[in-house]
């Protein structure tokens, strides 16, 4: 179905060519939704040429750069009114964009989230449900990072930009600086974003992140509108500050 004026654009960043990206990339040009271009950014030292010819697939080479500095590059060049991003180990169920398309075109909203689904070995890990429930989207999005990244259609004008420094949590941070003050539709349980693990959800957590999480953590906290909610984070914090001390 043609959403009029409505045009999407797909940024999908990876490190090298193989059967992941194909899986990835066969997600998108087979959205049942067709007013899209896909923007492959290759951050990884390997040039490669795609098997997979579509017209709507542009591929970059960004030698030396990290996922944000990718992801960053890929916003520069979409032609989307609105954006979704994708890695190689990520799907995009078919029906999603057609879905959010439709959301954003009759709410004017400034962006869609749909379910999760966690995969490991063929097998759901974990499922994660978009809800902003009674706490509020932005309010949830404060205390912890509640949108994977390809869960998410987001209007292109009010993006901002994926912190460099932060290349295991950065995507958190995009989303808090650009959904301020911004509408955001939950698609309940329908599960458009489909991400494959090589380890369980909980065991791919390095320390690495955790460090990243408690910076956001604390960078954010006073922006959060509830005092019972600061407090529930400031114990959520000292908690993290000791487990991060405690590996180093």
């Amino acid at each position: 179905m043609k959403i009029p004026h409505l045009f999407l654009s797909i940024i999908v960043t990876t490190v090298k060519d193989g059967e992941d990206l194909t899986r990835a990339l066969n997600s998108c040009v087979n959205q049942s939704y067709k007013e899209l271009d896909i923007i492959v950014v290759n951050y990884g030292g390997t040039e490669f040429s795609l098997n997979l010819t579509d017209e709507r697939i542009t591929v970059y080479h960004k030698k030396e750069s990290n996922i944000n500095e990718a992801r960053n590059f890929g916003l520069a060049k979409a032609k989307g009114e609105y954006v979704t991003f994708l890695e190689s180990n990520q799907e995009l169920h078919e029906l999603w964009l057609e879905k959010g398309a439709q959301r954003l075109y009759y709410t004017k909203y400034d962006g869609v989230q749909c379910g999760t689904m966690y995969e490991k070995d063929n097998k759901i890990d974990k499922l994660r449900i978009a809800n902003d429930s009674i706490f509020g989207f932005y309010k949830r999005l404060l205390i912890a990072p509640t949108i994977p990244i390809n869960s998410l259609i987001i209007k292109r004008s009010i993006c901002t930009t994926f912190p460099i420094e932060k290349p295991l949590l950065g995507e958190w941070e995009f989303f808090i600086t650009s959904l301020k003050d911004s509408k955001v539709d939950v698609q309940g349980e329908f599960f458009g974003s489909i991400i494959h693990l090589k380890e369980s959800i909980e065991s791919e957590k390095s320390i690495e992140y955790e460090k990243e999480r408690l910076e956001i953590m604390e960078k954010y906290y006073n922006e959060i509108p509830s005092s019972l909610s600061k407090i529930f984070q400031k114990r959520a914090i000292l908690k993290l500050k000791k487990r991060v001390g405690e590996v180093l």
